[in-house]
């Protein structure tokens, strides 16, 4: 899997951020990085957001190691090859982008499209995503995903859209099947940021990288459980 997929899976945390102005998301990219993320999408929303982004580039670049920064609603190829040549890591999407997926897929860059439905999410992965995207997953629940990915467990599902910035939701969403969860309004600030709110996103980005360790503490455990528990049994097993 590419490296960039793969740090979206190990950190499960991604950011979903939209801002006209350099200086403030400035202020949430670094408060985002104090607290532990190390995945972060720009979405194309605002106006200016291109110019915004080269930003937040030169700012990953000179300030913040190991942040992985991408960028969100690339509908268009033309779109797509604009945020990749300001130096955008990974590319997310509303929709199956048919159009700006086969781009990136020839670029070499990930892309990741969504989906609601079961048909929906499997075309998205058909467009050559290895990472799709549920979309809006508050509207339907971790409990859809957890049956969704009965039939179809190939299903690698990043969600986002309206979901609770908690731990036990985001534990809730992992525990259901989720690769990642996109963050949103719900941990967000909108408009500038002030000293106080800055420390209190820090502290709420903190909070929720520690319930993913939590999260993935527990599956290390079980896995071990299993392995244990599968060479005891083979070990008894008549020659």
């Amino acid at each position: 899997m590419n490296a960039v997929l793969t740090a979206i899976e190990s950190s499960a945390l991604v950011p979903v951020y939209s801002a006209a102005d350099l200086s403030t998301a400035e202020a949430v990219l670094r408060a985002c990085y104090r607290g532990g993320i190390r995945v972060f999408e720009f979405t194309d929303r605002a106006a200016g957001s291109l110019e915004v982004f080269r930003g937040l580039r030169v700012l990953v670049d000179s300030e913040l190691p190991g942040l992985h920064l991408g960028v969100g609603t690339i509908t268009t190829a033309a779109r797509a090859a604009e945020f990749v040549e300001a130096g955008a890591e990974f590319l997310v999407s509303p929709v199956a982008a048919e159009e700006a997926a086969a781009w990136s897929h020839g670029a070499g860059v990930p892309f990741i499209p969504a989906g609601l439905t079961p048909t929906e999410l499997l075309r998205a992965q058909e467009l050559g995503a290895q990472v799709v995207k549920l979309f809006p997953a508050a509207s339907v629940g971790p409990n859809y995903l957890k049956q969704l990915r009965g039939p179809l467990p190939q299903l690698r599902c990043m969600v986002t859209g309206g979901v609770a910035a908690t731990p036990a939701s985001v534990q809730e969403w992992l525990a259901a099947g989720a690769v990642a969860v996109g963050l949103g309004s719900d941990l967000l600030p909108k408009g500038p940021v002030s000293p106080e709110q800055a420390a209190e996103l820090e502290r709420r980005c903190r909070e929720l990288t520690e319930a993913v360790a939590a999260v993935a503490t527990v599956a290390e455990a079980a896995a071990v459980t299993e392995a244990s528990t599968g060479a005891a049994s083979r070990q008894g097993d008549p020659a």
